[in-house]
Formats: structure tokens, sequence, C-alpha cells
């Protein structure tokens, strides 16, 4: 799976703009601040249905501008595949071969793996980035997970709200129940698949880190709820037990909305320990792993997007990662320098100059 052409319109710091984009490494150049991040978000947004950078997708309108629009062509196997996107203020219409589709659900037939600068705060951040993580995998693969993981959250803002309103004497407290029933089967779901797909994703993440640097990389899950041989029935007991607290912060304080993953290397938690060389690393080598895991779904390699990696990686990890860039399937990646990249590296690549 491929793009072919893209064409943006009032998208960021591009009135218009036009590229085609080869089969294979496709080299971004260019000063800071003249659109390469801009130009591998457009891309992103188009295979995931959302920004890596902003959650309110009115802020991809070019300023002065009312609305933006960004079209690729691409192909699937032998199918061609024609995409739009358009934004007019906080409403947008996505469009595959002329059907509508849902942006938010994540229907494009595209799958894509994005590093950026900001996912190193998989290692630092709060949990929420890296709950963010497993989601975004699953819901790529499985838009029914997607569908899941939305009516959870839907649900859980519902109870919250409940508990404030019984916690305040305006609600009987049964209601609270009535939430709990359509709580649990959703989070039973949800933990159930980020399980699975941390094992997945450990065992990948470990053998993409060793081709990068030495040490073993793992990852554990880490959930009230998991692991359980009944997990329905003990996020319905925690609930109970922690209705008194939850009714004095007014917020529900069990289910997977509070899951976190344990990075280590070695025997030591990252979080605690790792310099910044091994965070990166292993930062990249999370979102090598998610590419991989990817292709084993789709039977396609997705389009790998690295933006502004090269310049904290040392000589010997660019010519790694360059290495797994150059095995085959399309990548984009964005650089203001070519001296990062060997002489053969350049001849391979397909070089957009932005100035």
């Amino acid at each position: 799976m491929r793009i072919d052409e893209l064409r943006l319109f009032s998208f960021r710091n591009f009135s218009t703009f036009h590229v085609e984009l080869g089969p294979g490494f496709n080299l971004v150049i260019g000063k800071n601040a003249c659109g390469k991040t801009n130009l591998l978000e457009s891309v992103y947004l188009l295979s995931t249905g959302k920004s890596q950078r902003t959650s309110s997708i009115k802020e991809i309108i070019r300023f002065g501008e009312s609305a933006a629009r960004v079209e690729a062509i691409g192909s699937a196997g032998e199918r061609r595949v024609e995409m739009a996107l358009s934004i007019s203020g906080a409403s947008s219409l996505f469009r595959v071969n002329g059907v509508r589709h849902d942006r938010k659900k994540r229907e494009s037939p595209i799958p894509t793996s994005l590093f950026s600068p900001d996912h190193l705060r998989l290692i630092k951040g709060s949990p929420e980035e890296r709950r963010d993580l497993l989601d975004g995998i699953l819901s790529q693969i499985n838009p029914i997970y997607a569908h899941k993981r939305a009516s959870y959250s839907k649900v859980l803002r519902e109870r919250n709200a409940a508990l404030q309103r019984v916690a305040a004497g305006k609600m009987n407290s049964e209601v609270i129940e009535l939430f709990d029933d359509q709580l649990i089967p959703l989070g039973k779901v949800i933990v159930e698949e980020r399980a699975a797909m941390v094992e997945e994703l450990s065992s990948t993440a470990s053998e993409m880190y060793g081709e990068l640097a030495a040490g073993g990389l793992y990852i554990a899950y880490v959930s009230q709820l998991y692991p359980s041989l009944d997990i329905e029935g003990s996020f319905r007991e925690r609930l109970k037990e922690r209705r008194p607290a939850e009714l004095a912060r007014g917020v529900t304080l069990v289910g997977p909305h509070r899951d976190d993953l344990l990075i280590s290397l070695g025997a030591h938690e990252m979080r605690a320990f790792a310099s910044q060389g091994e965070q990166r690393t292993a930062c990249l080598a999370i979102k090598l792993a998610e590419a991989k895991i990817l292709e084993r779904k789709f039977r396609v390699r997705p389009i790998l997007i690295l933006d502004d990696v090269m310049s904290e990686l040392d000589e010997a990890r660019r010519r790694a990662l360059m290495e797994r860039v150059l095995s085959g399937g399309q990548a984009l990646l964005s650089s203001t320098n070519k001296e990062y990249f060997s002489q053969f590296e350049l001849s391979r690549a397909e070089v957009i100059d932005l100035g």
C-alpha cells in the first residue's frame, strides 16, 4: 500500500501543493519551519483520521482561510485508491473512491506508522500516552475495537457525571449500577485486546531494539483487571469496593482508562533509569514494531513516517535505521541535513526539497 500523489489546499503553511511520491524511500528535506512536518501530517491524517499534533481538526486550516483539503491517489495491491479529506471549521468530510467514510473510525485503506519527537513522551509521559499507543495500533487493525473504545469513553463520561449528581443528592445511587452494566462488558473487550497486543508488541519491539542497539527491551501491561480468569466479575467487584471513593472524587477509579505500560531495558524501568539516547532508541523501536505488526495483519507494509529522527541518533543507529527503511515499503523521512545520509541512501531516495 502506498501513496503516489498528494495534493494540499490551504493546509497549514501550504496554499496549494502537489507532490509525486516514490514507492520506496522519500526524503523530505528543508530548513526548520518550512513545512516538512506539515507534509508528513497530511499523510498521517489521511491514513488514521487524526493529526499527531492536535485534537482540533480546524487547526490544520491555513491562517486566513475557512477550509482546507487533502487529496491523495494511491494503490492497494492492484487497486487504485483515491482519498480526499475536506475540513471546514470543526467539521470534516472523508471520501475513499468517492464513497463517504467516517474519519474518526479510521477507515482509510492505507495503514501507517509514525514516529515524531513527541513520541519520546512514551517513556516519561503520562499513562494516557502509552494507552493511546495501544489504542492507535488496535484501531488501525480493527475498526470494531475503535468503536468499542469510543463507546467506553462515552459511558465513562456519563458515569462520572452520574457520580457527581449522586454525591450532590440529585440522583438515586441505583443509576450507577445501570452504567456499570454498560461499562463492564466494554471494558472487558478493551482489556483483553490490549493484553494480547502488548505481548506481540513487546516481543517485536525487543527484536527491533536489537537491530538498533544492544540490550533487551521489555513491555508489560499494567492493569487493575488483568490477569484475571473473570474480568467482568473482577471489574464489577472492584467498582463496588471503590464506590465510596468514587462518590467523594466524582470520577471512576477502576477500569482500562487507568491502564499503563511498564517499559524496561534489561531489569531497569526506563522511566527512572534510561538515558536520553536509550529513550529515543526505545521509542523508535516501539514505532518500528508497530509497523511490523501492521505488516503482519494487513500482509503489506504500512507507510512508515519518520519525522526528524536522524538528528538525535549516532552514526551506527542511523545506518541501522536506514537499513530498515530501505528494506522495502514506502517511507517518508524528514530532515534538515542531507549529510545524515550516505551517498548510497541518497541514490535510493525520492528527494522532496521544501527549501
